[in-house]
């Protein structure tokens, strides 16, 4: 398809150009000449008399104010283009445009009238559809039922307003129009049309309210690209419209929906709230409020889905579809859209606000930062999902220890992308069809194979593609046992590193919910959470009873601050790990540890328990004798 079948198939039977091009009153081609004086007194008209006004005040050009000076130009060349035909007048005004547009850059030319006039009838736009500024409020005031309409709408109305093109935005506003819009300007590059858009479309008297797209016309200049780029924007408005109709639906059924399970809720019983909710969250070692959670996005989950099945949405649906046959360039240094990835983390990650502001217990996938040696660190916490679960009334759980797995950042650099860590061996390169024996494997270690040059080569770009993934900047292979995140912490990519991780006592780990900093930390006189869940209440309960009793014990006995230390450890069952000293204070009635250590967020399942397996099938490889009949 080209740029005129797009539009029509995607419903657009009436476009209308709006552009101070189209006007050829007297004034507006005075302006322009005097807006272009020192490229139209070079050029010669064949009206001499416009050569004969611009010479006769060319002497007084350094005498006079810039604004007396045109001022006296204007008056004469109206008068004189008064006397001229409609036909001359845009005859004479396209002689200015050509010469105003040959003396500019690349990125500050305007739309040359050969252009304009070549896209009008690309895409076949009615003679009384080609609008200047003044015609086109009248036109938008008599235009009902809309919604087929497509704007062209230059930016800049010449130099006397630089912005009048949205100001026919604010008018199909005010008439509720159901219309689309480009919005042309040469004050953007064809990279930046997106920052140009968003900066117009997030001001007040235009935000959600009307559907536009900002076109450089920087594209539009080679005729060669001008189909593609209209096809490209026809694509990008489009979606755009149809995905704020959809969204504006969506937003009224939600109301609906929330309204609906409110009310599935409400009708249980207090029977049902006490046994299914409460009493299998406390079994569960989870809140309460979890099993609502899931029962509320469970309802929304399915009425969102069934939003989608109406029949009176399908038409929406269906043009949004077509749209995915419509292909826009992709440019190489595109980057993917921050709310793409703050949607997907959402998916998988829980922030430090999230888990403990509610004083949620420790699970897999926490993840900790731990200040080692003046640097901070991260580790995620792997254990099996239930075992590690507080459950019932005594505060115990299935397991004593986890696994704290340290986060990597790896900065894979490549000055020469097409470097090979491995070469391909000549003779393969050189014998097409010659089979061989050849002993490859993942690193070192070769298999026997007997595969054509194709194959073989293909084998050995493949090795060398993943071989490059998994080197550092200092060329050291860390590949095989790490994982990579699915999400970024604070806009950097982390790996989970297996052979680094450490065991941790998980009754230390549970100081970071008592409380809402998430802080490895507690003290004899802290206060207890009604947020915390039986079983967690119960722990707190069994740490402050350490506490009170050893520091009642310190207060009968005198010794040295390592002694002190040395004790409190003990008492407290609290074990080093990663080589980290607690901080302790003891004052007159507050005895208080603390560690280095904070919890910063959490990854959700089924993520967090995938890096479990992953730990668990990487450390218990079966490890093989050396074969040292095979040839290297």
């Amino acid at each position: 398809m080209n740029a005129l079948e797009t539009a029509r198939f995607l419903g657009y039977n009436n476009i209308v150009w709006i552009d101070d091009h189209f006007n050829t009153s007297p004034e507006e081609v005075a302006n322009l000449i005097i807006s272009n004086y020192e490229v139209c007194s070079q050029y010669n008209f064949n009206d001499t008399s416009i050569n004969e006004i611009l010479n006769q005040y060319s002497a007084f050009k350094d005498l006079d104010t810039v604004d007396v000076f045109y001022e006296s130009i204007k008056s004469d060349l109206i008068s004189f283009l008064q006397t001229k035909a409609p036909v001359d007048l845009l005859r004479i005004k396209n002689i200015v445009l050509e010469q105003e547009t040959a003396s500019k850059s690349e990125h500050q030319k305007e739309l040359s009238p050969k252009i304009i006039e070549q896209i009008c009838n690309y895409l076949q736009i009615d003679k009384d559809k080609r609008l200047n500024f003044s015609n086109a409020y009248s036109f938008i005031s008599s235009t009902k039922n809309d919604n087929d309409t497509l704007y062209m709408i230059d930016l800049s109305e010449g130099e006397s307003n630089p912005e009048k093109g949205l100001d026919i935005l604010i008018q199909l506003i005010r008439q509720k129009s159901k219309s689309t819009a480009f919005i042309l300007t040469h004050n953007t590059s064809k990279q930046d049309e997106r920052k140009t858009e968003i900066l117009y479309s997030d001001r007040p008297e235009f935000k959600n309210k009307i559907t536009f797209s900002v076109i450089s016309k920087e594209k539009l200049y080679n005729e060669s690209l001008l189909d593609n780029s209209l096809k490209a924007a026809l694509k990008k408005v489009t979606l755009r419209k149809n995905m704020v109709a959809i969204l504006k639906k969506l937003e009224g059924h939600l109301q609906s929906v929330y309204s609906n399970t409110n009310n599935l809720l409400l009708d249980l019983t207090p029977e049902d709230i006490e046994k299914y909710i409460y009493e299998k969250g406390e079994s569960e070692g989870v809140s309460e409020l979890y099993v609502i959670e899931r029962a509320f996005l469970s309802n929304t989950k399915y009425y969102i889905k069934d939003f989608f099945n109406l029949s009176k949405h399908q038409p929406t649906l269906e043009k949004l579809r077509q749209l995915k046959h419509i292909p826009i360039e992709i440019h190489e240094d595109f980057k993917i859209h921050p709310n793409l990835e703050y949607f997907r983390k959402l998916e998988i990650f829980n922030d430090s606000k999230v888990i403990n502001n509610n004083f949620t217990a420790i699970s897999c996938g926490d993840i900790f930062e731990i200040e080692i040696n003046n640097k901070k660190e991260k580790f995620i916490l792997l254990a099996q999902p239930c075992d590690i679960a507080l459950r019932g009334l005594d505060g115990n759980r299935a397991l004593k220890e986890g696994i704290l797995a340290p986060l990597r950042v790896k900065n894979i650099k490549y000055d020469n992308p097409n470097i090979n860590l491995i070469e391909i061996p000549k003779f393969i390169q050189q014998s097409p069809e010659y089979p061989i024996d050849l002993y490859s494997s993942y690193h070192t270690t070769y298999q026997q194979l007997k595969r054509s040059q194709k194959e073989l080569s293909r084998t050995f770009k493949s090795l060398n593609k993943a071989l490059k993934k998994n080197y550092d900047l200092e060329n050291k292979y860390i590949g095989l046992k790490e994982m990579k995140l699915d999400f970024k912490i604070d806009d950097i990519q982390y790996y989970v590193n297996f052979t680094n991780a450490i065991n941790v006592n998980l009754s230390i780990l549970d100081l970071v919910a008592f409380n809402k900093e998430g802080y490895l930390s507690f003290e004899n006189n802290q206060t207890i959470s009604n947020h915390l869940t039986i079983a967690m209440q119960k722990r707190f309960e069994i740490i402050k009873d350490l506490f009170n009793k050893h520091f009642i014990e310190l207060k009968t006995k005198k010794g040295s601050n390592r002694n002190f230390y040395l004790q409190a450890n003990k008492a407290l069952q609290i074990a080093l790990f990663l080589e980290i000293t607690p901080e302790f204070k003891c004052r007159k009635n507050k005895l208080s540890i603390s560690w280095p250590v904070s919890r910063i967020g959490n990854i959700a399942e089924p993520y967090a328990s995938e890096i479990l397996k992953k730990y668990m099938y990487i450390m218990s490889r079966t490890a093989y004798d050396l074969d040292y009949t095979l040839s290297i």
